[in-house]
């Protein structure tokens, strides 16, 4: 092998060196988005676990959803439907708003975040952009910040934070 590459002009070793550069960064930025996906995808999981337990909480001190669960259902598929391709004109993102806008208390949004439960969605299409998440990573991913501040300060009113 060495004595091929040798035997190639210098302009020939050049494209080679480019080649092999350009496939160990390759690799590298895949690994190290496929290690954020990893991680992103635990923290999820840790999510759903807790709300689980604080919805629970919430049903014992008599804070109940105003929503039905079939409802929260519909919200939760609409809300991944909206973040699924691409969007330049954030529709997708007024549509998550207005799944936002309903609730009215910490019930509905823990309500919600149990029927997300981890989903998978593509930003932009054709498997350029999978993310897998929790409700509160779709919020993050999708909602620009003046909106991401909007949808904090309206679930704040009831004491939720993400």
């Amino acid at each position: 092998m060495k004595k091929f590459i040798m035997s190639l002009p210098p302009w020939g070793r050049a494209v080679i060196a480019i080649m092999a550069i350009v496939t160990i960064v390759i690799v590298f930025i895949w690994l190290k988005n496929l290690i954020a996906l990893k991680k992103s995808e635990k923290n999820s999981r840790a999510e759903v676990n807790a709300n689980e337990t604080r919805l629970d909480q919430l049903g014992q001190q008599g804070v109940l959803p105003t929503i039905s669960r079939p409802d929260f259902e519909s919200m939760a598929n609409a809300m991944q439907a909206a973040a699924d391709g691409c969007d330049p004109w954030g529709q997708g993102a007024q549509v998550i708003m207005q799944r936002i806008y309903a609730l009215q208390n910490e019930a509905d949004y823990r309500s919600l975040v149990d029927a997300f439960g981890i989903r998978t969605w593509d930003q932009c299409g054709y498997g350029t952009g999978d993310v897998t998440g929790s409700l509160t990573t779709l919020m993050i991913s999708e909602l620009n910040s003046s909106q991401l501040a909007e949808a904090r300060r309206h679930l704040g009113q009831f004491g939720v934070t993400f």
